[in-house]
């Protein structure tokens, strides 16, 4: 657990005690969305005419949902985990480095789209986040 991954440069699991939960290196692996082509449209001609080649090809941002779990030790653990990880989100933008992926994600936190305790001791935290440029992305 120790050693995955990485929020500005903090361990995720001893700094906040946090774990990615199944499904999260499908999202971040996930292809970016294009950004729409050059079109032209003209009478003079049948169809659009698609500017679309390697120059012009640009990506999009990507909207993405990480679902991660924080595990505290005892419920008042649990809380300052919590709120050392929120502070660290709540800067804004921040780094998530993902050794297993062997990259480091430029994200910028927007929302926690759904949050479940277990026992006050336990939490997941499903979180939105946008990678503004995807291919400013270093690897490891």
């Amino acid at each position: 657990m120790k050693g995955k991954f990485f929020i500005n440069g903090r361990d995720a699991y001893s700094e906040f005690g946090a774990v990615f939960l199944r499904g999260t290196y499908e999202t971040l692996l996930k292809p970016a969305p294009m950004k729409d082509y050059i079109t032209n449209t003209s009478r003079l001609e049948h169809g659009v005419r698609y500017l679309a080649n390697a120059n012009t090809a640009k990506t999009n941002e990507r909207t993405i949902q990480l679902s991660i779990f924080v595990n505290g030790s005892s419920e008042r653990d649990y809380i300052e985990k919590v709120s050392a990880l929120m502070t660290e989100l709540e800067k804004g933008s921040f780094t998530l480095k993902v050794m297993d992926l062997g990259y480091v994600y430029n994200l910028v936190y927007t929302d926690c789209a759904s949050y479940g305790d277990y026992g006050r001791k336990r939490g997941k935290f499903t979180l939105k986040l946008i990678e503004p440029n995807t291919k400013d992305r270093q690897t490891v």
